[in-house]
């Protein structure tokens, strides 16, 4: 009887024992939440493929166009926001208005966060993951700090001559300044514009995109490492080359995203490639089949948290309805699994 009562009881505080610990157990794995779905309606990309009509001087490659706009930045504190430029313009006009905007792909929901008045398209514009902007107005002015949060802009670098100017981190960027003939001097400057001058050939003549202190980088014509993919720390300085992938996989002028620890994607004019940085092996997502009517345009982002797609900018050339020939600037969504690419319907 009193082995009988004992193994009961034992059971009951075994099971009671583990009722706890089910609750309880601090180790217990908690699933990663399921990435959100997008909001905006997606559509498929143009179809059309031909040839570019030839004009005086070769192909006409400047029709005209309702508007230019294409990605910036991913936010790094908001699931599923990220930061575009929208400018309205008139081939008729030198300068015109640049709107920066927010998007929330998660709920749909698009904000203004800054304009530029009277700007250019040029190459010096970079938006952080806090929506804090730098761009020239216009060539050989001064370079200015701005977002929703400053009433006027700030200059950052006084006026001058620059190329390739990319924010680093959300408290500094990387620039290039012309110091004559065809010189330029690399510089890592902060918001107070405190400057630090950095191995000019690293990024004068590259693409790069980060991930903690550490740099993807490729290096393109006239670059000493042409053809290479390669790893910069900033921390220590030290650039470590990877691989000469215009030799080995015929891969040039790329533009690049680091997607995960061992992971890029790479977008070329006509195609967008999986890169695994261990192996050394390309997968192809998308191509654009060669037309002379498609490409991408180099600006394109990786949202925060999430290694299912990332955005890329194109530049098709289309007939419209009405028979016109134009250009039409868009921001699509690259699927990573299934290669599927498709428009996201912003404004």
């Amino acid at each position: 009887m009193r082995t009988h009562t004992t193994t009961v009881l034992a059971s009951l505080l075994m099971t009671a024992a583990t009722l706890f610990w089910a609750c309880n157990d601090d180790h217990t794995p908690t699933l990663p939440a399921a990435p959100c779905a997008i909001a905006l309606p997606l559509s498929a990309l143009p179809d059309s493929c031909f040839d570019l009509p030839v004009g005086p001087t070769g192909p006409y490659f400047n029709p005209p166009f309702d508007y230019r706009y294409y990605v910036l930045s991913a936010s790094t504190s908001e699931e599923g926001v990220f930061y575009y430029v929208r400018g309205d313009y008139q081939l008729s006009q030198a300068y015109t208005n640049q709107k920066i905007f927010k998007h929330n792909i998660c709920t749909g929901v698009t904000t203004l966060v800054y304009e530029i008045i009277g700007g250019t398209y040029i190459t010096n514009f970079s938006v952080n993951g806090e929506g804090e902007i730098l761009f020239q107005r216009r060539p050989s002015l001064p370079i200015m700090l701005a977002s929703a949060n400053i009433q006027s802009p700030l200059e950052i670098l006084p006026a001058g001559e620059y190329i390739r100017t990319k924010w680093i981190r959300n408290d500094s960027f990387v620039i290039s300044r012309w110091i004559g003939g065809s010189s330029f001097e690399s510089l890592i400057v902060d918001e107070l514009g405190n400057q630090t001058a950095v191995n000019p050939d690293v990024f004068q003549k590259s693409t790069f995109d980060l991930r903690g202190d550490n740099a993807v980088v490729y290096f393109y014509t006239g670059s000493i490492y042409e053809g290479h993919l390669g790893l910069y720390n900033f921390a220590t300085e030290e650039l470590t080359l990877v691989e000469d992938v215009l030799t080995s996989h015929g891969l040039s002028i790329i533009n690049i995203l680091w997607l995960d620890d061992n992971t890029i994607i790479g977008y070329t004019l006509d195609v967008a490639f999986k890169y695994n940085l261990t192996t050394r092996q390309v997968e192809l997502l998308h191509s654009n089949g060669n037309c002379e009517n498609k490409s991408y345009y180099s600006y394109a982002i990786k949202l925060k948290d999430r290694e299912d797609i990332v955005l890329l900018s194109r530049l098709d050339y289309i007939y419209n309805a009405a028979g016109e020939y134009r250009k039409q600037y868009r921001i699509s969504v690259l699927d990573i699994a299934t290669g599927e690419e498709q428009i996201l319907e912003l404004e």
